[in-house]
């Protein structure tokens, strides 16, 4: 049988897995949609004829908007983390100090 306190650490550790996780698959997202947009720029500065302007520019605002998605919720994802350290943090530093007594 569990106790509360193991309980509340399995918590905060998935917690804390599924928030690195999706970080982690946020930031890949944008350094790809970056790369992307590279591309989709030196297209546009080359002028070939063959090219469609008009698409470039689409897809580059859909880019954009994608991005500031992405920025949006990296943020909330930090926002995440911060809430976790600081729910979790405080319990962590009275046990510690509880186990601190419990050894003088």
């Amino acid at each position: 049988m569990t106790t509360p306190e193991q309980e509340e650490c399995t918590t905060e550790m998935v917690l804390m897995a599924d928030i690195a996780a999706n970080k982690f698959i946020f930031q890949v997202r944008k350094e790809a949609l970056r790369q992307f947009q590279t591309k989709l720029i030196a297209l546009r500065k080359e002028r070939k004829p063959s090219t469609n302007a008009f698409a470039i520019r689409v897809l580059l605002m859909s880019c954009r908007s994608e991005r500031r998605r992405i920025d949006f919720a990296l943020e909330l994802i930090e926002q995440s983390e911060r809430f976790i350290d600081g729910t979790y943090g405080v319990s962590a530093i009275d046990e510690l100090s509880a186990q601190g007594e419990t050894i003088k």
